[in-house]
């Protein structure tokens, strides 16, 4: 009976030791998962970007990537120097969709020559003086681009005819309000660019001419454009308005209403009253005897 229960316990014993030398098989034959590796947030283009852009806080994304694929001179999330030259730099060359941007892809506004490269080539930069008015009150911003309005006073015109108002150029880039290139990081804060007192545009050569001699005959004014535009022309694309200007009779009836050449006169004669009509240049009712 003891011999029965002793191999008992040895089976037992046995059973269980095979088990552990099983599973310590089984642990080594299983390769470790490797760690995941580490991850960087970089910044990136969020949509095709040409050279020569002014880059927009809108335009751009962030993309997290395995720390050995960021591209040296990357910016980063946690590189807030870099990321405040970023705003409102200038793209040296084209950059892709979901591409990093680097250091040397931008040329900052604090680089010489920053406007002269911000230029497209054949283009020309000419500075235009602004009011609060004309300026849509600093809602325009390096970047933007507009329309230009003349609105002058005719002299020896018949009064509907007086003040005449046209757009003289469309799709003008905007490069600079005052001596600032950059962009608000924040759009209600723009009191600085709200006190500047000229504005710098990016124009054809003819263009700069027409503006030019614009100056002389009026005012201008500054109209903010769709960035996208619902026309044939994307914005940048400068053309010159072919449209009839708007007068100020078109505007408001009292300066276009004709001045009346006739009136009725009442004569008292005696015990008798008459409506007599008077026409423009006729004689005067003869005096009551």
């Amino acid at each position: 009976m003891k011999w029965m229960i002793r191999g008992s316990v040895l089976l037992i014993v046995a059973a269980i030791v095979a088990l552990l030398v099983r599973k310590a098989l089984l642990t080594a034959s299983t390769p470790e998962q490797p760690a995941a590796p580490a991850q960087v947030t970089v910044r990136v283009a969020a949509t095709p970007l040409p050279a020569g852009r002014l880059l927009r806080d809108a335009e751009l994304g962030w993309l997290d990537m395995p720390a050995s694929q960021v591209p040296k001179n990357a910016i980063t999330r946690g590189d807030s120097d870099r990321l405040a030259r970023l705003q409102g730099a200038l793209l040296r060359r084209p950059v892709e969709a979901g591409t990093p941007i680097r250091l040397e892809d931008v040329m900052t506004a604090d680089s010489p020559g920053f406007l002269a490269a911000a230029l497209k080539p054949g283009m020309r930069a000419i500075s235009v003086p602004i009011t609060s008015v004309s300026s849509n009150s600093g809602l325009i911003q390096p970047g933007d681009f507009i329309d230009v309005i003349l609105t002058q006073q005719v002299r020896e015109a018949e009064p509907g005819r007086r003040v005449a108002s046209e757009t003289i150029a469309t799709g003008i880039r905007v490069i600079a309000v005052g001596s600032t290139f950059i962009r608000p990081a924040d759009p209600d804060k723009v009191q600085v660019n709200d006190r500047a007192r000229t504005v710098t545009l990016e124009v054809a050569p003819r263009t700069a001419e027409i503006i030019t001699v614009a100056q002389q005959m009026g005012e201008l004014s500054l109209i903010l454009r769709s960035f996208a535009n619902e026309g044939g022309n994307q914005p940048g694309e400068q053309e010159t308005p072919r449209q009839a200007p708007t007068w100020s009779g078109d505007i408001s009836r009292t300066v276009s209403a004709p001045a009346s050449d006739s009136g009725d006169i009442l004569v008292l004669r005696g015990s008798r009253k008459t409506d007599t009509r008077l026409q423009a240049g006729s004689p005067a009712a003869p005096v009551p005897q």
